[in-house]
C-alpha cells in the first residue's frame, strides 16, 4: 500500500523525529516516529483523491504537531511523554530544532513538496507552479517551526500501488 514518510533531523544531522502516514486500509492513518505506532486519523480527510498535506511543527508550549489535509484540520497532537509509548526517547529527538527533512525509503505516496512562506498558513496552494518533485533518499535543508512542509498526494485508500 502508499504510504507517505517524512524522517525529521537536526542541522548536524541528529534525528529529531517523524510522521508517517498511510493509505492501506479503509481509513487514513498515521504513526509518529519514536514515539508511537500506527493508529487511525482522528479526522477524516477530505474525500478527494489529490490532496495536499500540511505537517506544521511549534514548540512555543511544548511539541504540537499538526496536520491538515487540503486545509482540514486531522490531527492536532500534543507530544508528550504520557502519550509516546517510547518515553523515554521523546527529550532526545522530538525537542530537537528540526533543520533537515527527508523523504524515507518507504515513502510511495508523496508526489510533490514545497515550503510554505511564513504568514500564509491559512492559504491552501492550488498552483502547480513551485512544487518540487520528491526524491527518496534526498536531505532537504528546511525549518520546520519556520515554515510548514507541503506535500501533494493522489493515493486512493486501500492502494496497493507500491
Amino acid at each position: 500500500g502508499e504510504r507517505v514518510s517524512v524522517i525529521f533531523s537536526t542541522s548536524e544531522g541528529e534525528h529529531a523525529g517523524g510522521v508517517w502516514l498511510s493509505f492501506e486500509s479503509t481509513k487514513e492513518q498515521y504513526w509518529l516516529d519514536v514515539c508511537m505506532s500506527r493508529t487511525d486519523l482522528p479526522t477524516t480527510p477530505p474525500s478527494a483523491r489529490d490532496k495536499v498535506w500540511r505537517i506544521s511543527l511549534y514548540k512555543s508550549e511544548g511539541v504540537r504537531l499538526n496536520i491538515h489535509c487540503n486545509d482540514v484540520l486531522v490531527l492536532d497532537f500534543v507530544i508528550s511523554n504520557s502519550v509516546c509509548n517510547f518515553n523515554s526517547y521523546l527529550s532526545h529527538f522530538w525537542s530537537r530544532d528540526v533543520e533537515k527533512i527527508v523523504f524515507g525509503v518507504h515513502d510511495t505516496a508523496s508526489d510533490y513538496y514545497k515550503p510554505l512562506p511564513p504568514g500564509q498558513e491559512t492559504e491552501l496552494e492550488k498552483a502547480v507552479d513551485g512544487w518540487n518533485v520528491v526524491a527518496i533518499g534526498l536531505t532537504i535543508d528546511h525549518d520546520l517551526e519556520a515554515a510548514p512542509l507541503q506535500i501533494r498526494t493522489d493515493s486512493e485508500l486501500g492502494s496497493g500501488e507500491q
